[in-house]
């Protein structure tokens, strides 16, 4: 701060910045005629403060349950699902193609990092709500899940499993690739124990044209699939017995959660429309959820 004390150019008193016009009178000008004697001003006095304690306001944990699960859906809950990685030491925090969520970043909202209460309430409600997916990656090998001690696998409610070309129906026959299926999703079900959907992408839909050697394995599928002779029910209790079939010959059961899908796949209208190979011959594996459904395992049922 400045020592210098200038003076009134009317009255020639010196003028102080802590007990003069300029801080008396914030908006007179030392140089103002109705500047008067210095000895009739009162000096400001520094009032003694001491910091004290605001009275807190509500706590985000006294909110209702409903209105926090309201505010958790907002910031939480992705309409897209989340990639994530069964390996703890390979988040992929860079920006994904084909997915803008990732499992790494997700993990780290700052509403986490709160306190302790709320990272247990909100971590549990992000894992729970959103859907996440592992991509399938090596067309021979098991699935593996390592043991990843503190990774929240028994939160996680809705998984999304999918399949590249290279563990496709074209490459394997019914039999070993459902053998690969039912594997694929014990292991998961035995893990992820708290798991109400598996949902397995396929990348192409399997065809029984002869275009590969391993189509002919598919022919009594994509047989019960296209007879117009049989309605849905019939057509259920044939895929029942196919899948049975197949329980027996791998001497295991799909669990009743897993659904299929497709990405990035033809549906049947495109291979009879644009003349490729396939068409009436084009096994829809969606078709085949109706039948898991009945006679797929549970913990539930068992």
């Amino acid at each position: 701060m400045s020592l210098y004390r200038p003076s009134c150019s009317k009255c020639n008193e010196t003028c102080c910045f802590f007990g003069g016009c300029c801080v008396k009178n914030p908006h007179r000008y030392r140089e103002s005629d109705t500047v008067t004697h210095l000895q009739t001003y009162e000096p400001v006095v520094l009032k003694r403060f001491h910091a004290a304690p605001a009275r807190p306001g509500p706590s985000f944990i006294e909110l209702a349950p409903e209105l926090r699960n309201m505010i958790y859906d907002l910031i939480l809950v992705r309409q897209e699902p989340i990639n994530m990685s069964l390996d703890p030491s390979k988040y992929s925090l860079g920006v994904d193609t084909r997915a803008p969520a990732c499992w790494g970043r997700n993990n780290c909202f700052a509403i986490f990092s709160t306190c302790r209460q709320i990272y247990d309430e909100a971590s549990s409600y992000f894992f729970e709500k959103n859907t996440f997916v592992i991509r399938r990656v090596g067309g021979y090998r098991d699935l593996h899940i390592p043991r990843a001690p503190g990774m929240p696998f028994h939160l996680l409610r809705h998984v999304v499993l999918e399949y590249n070309r290279a563990l496709g129906p074209s490459q394997w026959e019914l039999s070993h690739l459902w053998n690969h299926f039912v594997a694929d999703a014990t292991g998961i079900v035995g893990r992820f124990t708290g798991l109400q959907s598996l949902e397995m992408r396929l990348e192409e839909q399997p065809i029984s044209s002869g275009k590969y050697p391993c189509d002919g394995s598919w022919v009594p599928l994509a047989d019960v699939l296209n007879d117009t002779t049989l309605n849905e029910e019939e057509k259920t209790k044939c895929l029942v017995r196919i899948l049975k079939t197949l329980h027996t010959l791998i001497g295991a059961r799909m669990p009743a959660c897993v659904r299929f899908a497709y990405y990035r796949a033809h549906p049947e209208w495109w291979y009879t429309q644009y003349g490729r190979s396939g068409g009436r011959d084009t096994v829809d594996m969606m078709r085949l959820n109706v039948a898991i459904e009945k006679i797929g395992w549970s913990k539930r049922r068992n």
